[in-house]
């Protein structure tokens, strides 16, 4: 459970476009990294495992989980699994949201879960029972501290790469006495960096509006939304990204009102943007251009579906020039109908 030693990259060809440093966490990893967020929905634990095997056998070396997840069996699911590996790789957690106790005792969890995708219905219901049960906004001290010990003991380790705290809002994150517990752990060595995980609409439009001692945020980003380049005060701070695939159906939706764009880019790059599969490697490439020092999360249930994203980014096609043009597609110009733009 230390984190000394020397770190190995990961094997060479997993990705062709580039090796990314997060600088905030002093060290390489992956532009790619997994996110637990649907890890337990992978079916059994052993599901689980295997999809957390293909991503790390196919280049990730960045796992994302929070206290949240799988209600609490995430992180020990993604703990299990990094046994033996864990100076390869670098591990986000969050705190501020914690599984419904409840829920965190049923024993055989996945089995559970597993039994009511039998029933949409009443699987729905469920979900929208636990939902409302999770405790929100718990970002004292003391809350703090002890989901820290969890997330440590759980994830089988000495220290966090780096800790969010997960939706949170500026209020709640300049609390002084909460900004010195995290600069405290990190100084004490359990956490190397720490910031927020919270929605895009959180964070303001400016990190600046949070201490400089956050030196990570992650939040939403896609070639729909560009949310990124409309966040201010992200000079010195490491950005993470997810959901880039998230507006696939309004993006093939957009792409379907505009054929002759679509056939001229089709021409010139070699793609068909009337395939899902293209589009999602398309998506998934800008995400990753779009956000050069940082990571760009995505997750699955499917060992086959993580190997394929990965693939994505290794696509010769996939040259700056497309990559160009494709953002080009969903500018409010390229819209044909001027009173529905593309981006939110």
């Amino acid at each position: 459970m230390t984190h000394h030693g020397r770190s190995r990259r990961p094997p060479k060809g997993a990705f062709t476009l580039k090796r990314l440093l997060v600088r905030a966490l002093g060290r390489e990893t992956s532009p790619l990294g997994y996110g637990c967020a649907a890890l337990t929905a992978a079916g059994s634990r052993r599901d689980a495992i295997r999809v957390l095997e293909a991503a790390f056998d196919a280049g990730i070396r960045h796992f994302d989980v929070a206290r949240l997840y799988g209600q609490g069996v995430a992180e020990e699911i993604l703990g299990e699994f990094l046994a033996g590996k864990r100076a390869e790789v670098t591990i986000t957690s969050k705190f501020g949201l914690e599984p419904a106790p409840v829920v965190a005792r049923v024993p055989f969890l996945p089995t559970v879960k597993r039994l009511l995708k039998l029933i949409p219905a009443i699987d729905r219901r469920v979900r929208r029972t636990v939902s409302s049960m999770t405790a929100a906004g718990s970002f004292d001290v003391e809350s703090a501290r002890r989901s820290l010990e969890t997330s440590l003991r759980m994830l089988r380790t000495d220290y966090l790469d780096c800790w969010l705290l997960h939706e949170a809002d500026a209020d709640e994150a300049n609390r002084p006495e909460l900004v010195e517990f995290l600069l405290e752990r990190q100084r004490a060595g359990q956490v190397r960096a720490f910031g927020l995980g919270s929605a895009f609409q959180r964070l303001g439009g400016d990190c600046s509006r949070f201490p400089g001692c956050f030196q990570v945020f992650q939040f939403e980003n896609s070639v729909l939304g560009r949310e990124r380049r409309r966040l201010g005060g992200v000079l010195g701070r490491a950005l993470i990204t997810h959901s880039a695939l998230a507006p696939m159906p309004r993006a093939l939706e957009h792409l379907g009102r505009s054929p002759g764009a679509v056939s001229r880019f089709n021409g010139e790059h070699g793609f068909d943007l009337r395939s899902p599969r293209d589009v999602a490697a398309l998506m998934l490439a800008w995400a990753v251009r779009d956000n050069p020092e940082g990571v760009v999360l995505f997750g699955s249930g499917s060992p086959h579906h993580v190997r394929e994203n990965v693939a994505l980014l290794d696509d010769p096609r996939v040259t700056p020039a497309a990559l160009w043009g494709f953002e080009a597609l969903f500018t409010p110009e390229a819209e044909p109908n001027r009173s529905s733009p593309a981006s939110p």
